[in-house]
């Protein structure tokens, strides 16, 4: 590969970090939700067999204001950053709103991974672009045409780490987000009528969408990554798509 092997070191380690990273975090949380619910029964346990007086209930708190929607709404463009050098390496950073959440500024506390990312590289030498856009799953980024605007910057030895899977799960058609994609990561492809564009549209599979993500980047001699999600999104894919 051209240009930077320091860079090059530096992103795959990373790349095996949020991995790690995200396996930690799935392991944490079910031990949480196991150790909760060992407590709860513990609870009950000792209340059954303790007599106590009835106890006047108390009202119910009002209701906590929700903060502003964590995703851009499905029509909605908001833009997204540019390199801040174009003569520097890039690592861009594609996904949803686990890698860039609201703005992607930290507003009302929402923050995704790809903000603290940052700091793990010198500015000067290479630029990190948040492309992610919450709601968005791998279908969705592409057919709203967020992937060919990356294509347009993208240069010989620039990155990207492409993670989404998240919201594939969701409906082919339905009038809220119509962003779901088929399970698996063949050739298989289902023709649907989109609610929200008004069109017809042929949908296809998590891997078919990778694949192109994986495969255009290359013919231009850039370093691409695919970064899995989450042990559920890997069922979905069934093996998951190579690039």
């Amino acid at each position: 590969m051209e240009g930077h092997p320091t860079n090059s070191c530096t992103v795959r380690r990373l790349v095996l970090l949020l991995i790690l990273l995200n396996s930690l975090q799935a392991a944490c949380a079910m031990a949480s939700a196991s150790t909760a619910f060992g407590t709860s029964l513990h609870a009950s346990a000792q209340a059954t067999n303790q007599s106590a007086p009835p106890q006047t209930a108390e009202p119910a708190a009002p209701p906590v204001a929700t903060s502003s929607p964590t995703d851009p709404g499905v029509r909605s463009r908001p833009p997204l950053p540019t390199p801040a050098n174009p003569n520097l390496p890039s690592l861009f950073l594609v996904g949803d709103s686990t890698v860039r959440n609201g703005r992607g500024d930290g507003a009302n506390g929402q923050w995704g991974w790809g903000e603290p990312l940052v700091d793990f590289f010198d500015t000067t030498k290479i630029n990190v672009v948040n492309r992610a856009l919450g709601g968005r799953s791998s279908r969705t980024y592409i057919t709203e045409g967020r992937w060919d605007e990356l294509l347009s910057m993208l240069k010989s030895g620039d990155f990207v780490i492409f993670q989404f899977g998240h919201n594939d799960s969701g409906p082919l058609d339905d009038t809220s987000r119509a962003r779901g994609t088929l399970p698996g990561i063949g050739d298989e492809s289902k023709e649907i009528f989109n609610p929200i564009t008004h069109k017809r549209e042929v949908v296809h599979t998590y891997g078919y969408h990778a694949q192109i993500c994986c495969g255009h980047p290359s013919q231009r001699s850039g370093s691409h990554y695919l970064l899995a999600h989450s042990a559920q999104d890997l069922e979905r894919r069934q093996g998951g798509a190579q690039c």
